[in-house]
């Protein structure tokens, strides 16, 4: 029975000639920000060169928006690809963090540079295939329509 009315709506929607419009297109890139030492709020002379690169990295994406939670170290690796892109980073608050980044970047693409506590609670409110970015120069791109990540691509930087 459900699949005669299911068939039935495809064809009342074929015959009125309405196409179904595809969804668009919603990339999140997440990756943690650059090397720091232990304990350091600021990122190193290593995680400053990984930071450069990052613009590079990424150089692929049209980028629209890049997102991060108000750490120096977080703002600090964000700052190359700003400059390149001409973004200013959007500090995000925490807090239902998986809808937030995804409602962002619905048919677009966001990067949010995160810490490794809220990588993990990003994972597993996405339900993002495979583990999160938590080392240092890992990058996820998480592509998918607006009901969730269906695809990811593992770059470096």
């Amino acid at each position: 029975m459900q699949r005669r009315t299911f068939a039935a709506g495809l064809a009342a929607v074929a015959m009125s000639g309405c196409a179904v419009e595809p969804q668009p297109q919603t990339t999140l890139i997440v990756l943690r920000h650059a090397d720091r030492d232990t304990g350091a709020e600021d990122i190193n002379a290593v995680g400053l060169a990984r930071a450069n690169a990052l613009p590079a990295a990424l150089a692929a994406y049209p980028i629209d928006e890049i997102r991060l939670p108000d750490r120096r170290r977080n703002i600090q690796s964000a700052a190359p690809l700003a400059l390149q892109t001409g973004l200013t980073p959007i500090v995000t608050d925490l807090a239902d963090l998986d809808r937030t980044l995804w409602r962002a970047a619905r048919g677009r693409t966001v990067v949010w540079i995160g810490n490794t506590t809220n990588l993990q609670a990003l994972w597993v409110g996405l339900d993002a295939p495979g583990e999160p970015p938590l080392g240092y120069g890992e990058i996820a791109v998480l592509t998918g329509t607006s009901s969730g990540p269906t695809a990811r691509t593992d770059l470096a930087f």
